[in-house]
């Protein structure tokens, strides 16, 4: 289980690599929500939602194989990774029930539930692509990766650069002075999202939830800290999927 000290990283991903640690024996996917206060969603509640467990589609995709080896192996290989293995029940079981818990909170429907749509007046089925963190146990300049933290930074665009990169340089200065870069990747797609009625009629269409990284930093504890970074990531994706769903529901 995830240590209580986790930090929840509001703004970016990358935060948790350098504020959190947790001793992982085995992980269930969860993190803090906030009540919504965005009046826009509030008021709705048309009836309950059904969120069903996703369909898992991640075997197929071949980019997350090193999310299905042994770990022993693995280790051996010299990379670590969300292990499938580390989560019961299966990722795309409780991907479903945390969507569910989170959609509770922002009064879109009257009530939302989990895998039980014979009672439920809508509800939302999905695919999940990849749920993957993996990161490689050499330091980058021992694979022949010239790369840096600071090159990291520059790979962010926009907007998003201007927001977070005095919060990445205070982070590496301060929480992980001296911690090496790894080579790391982020990588979270559900998709095939449909909001049906009560007889199975698909109502609506929702956006691919999508977020990849792929970069160097530096990072302690990689081989726990990967799980809450994909768990807080999840949290942004699901949010802005609530605003869709409040939209589609007026």
């Amino acid at each position: 289980m995830a240590s209580n000290s986790r930090v929840h990283c509001g703004l970016f991903f990358i935060v948790a690599f350098f504020l959190n640690g947790c001793a992982m024996m085995g992980h269930t996917i969860s993190y803090e929500i906030a009540p919504a206060l965005n009046e826009e969603v509030r008021p709705i509640s048309r009836g309950v939602l059904d969120v069903q467990p996703f369909k898992n589609q991640r075997r197929m995709n071949s980019k997350n194989y090193a999310q299905f080896s042994a770990i022993s192996q693995a280790r051996n290989w010299g990379y670590c990774s969300n292990f499938d293995s580390k989560y019961s029940p299966a990722i795309e079981i409780q991907i479903g029930h945390v969507i569910a818990k989170h959609l509770q909170t922002k009064g879109i429907f009257k009530d939302v539930t989990f895998n039980n749509k014979d009672k439920a007046d809508y509800y939302l089925t999905g695919d999940v692509n990849r749920y993957f963190g993996h990161v490689y146990l050499e330091p980058p300049h021992s694979r022949g990766n010239t790369s840096s933290v600071a090159k990291f930074v520059g790979m962010q665009h926009g907007a998003i650069a201007a927001l977070i990169g005095s919060i990445l340089a205070a982070a590496i200065d301060s929480a992980e002075k001296g911690a090496p870069p790894y080579t790391t990747e982020v990588a979270i797609v559900l998709s095939n999202l449909q909001l049906h009625d009560k007889s199975g009629k698909t109502i609506e269409w929702l956006n691919d939830l999508k977020f990849e990284f792929y970069g160097d930093v530096a990072i302690k504890r990689p081989c726990s800290v990967i799980f809450n970074v994909l768990d807080d990531q999840l949290k942004l994706l699901v949010e802005k999927m609530s605003l869709e769903v409040g939209s589609a529901m007026k």
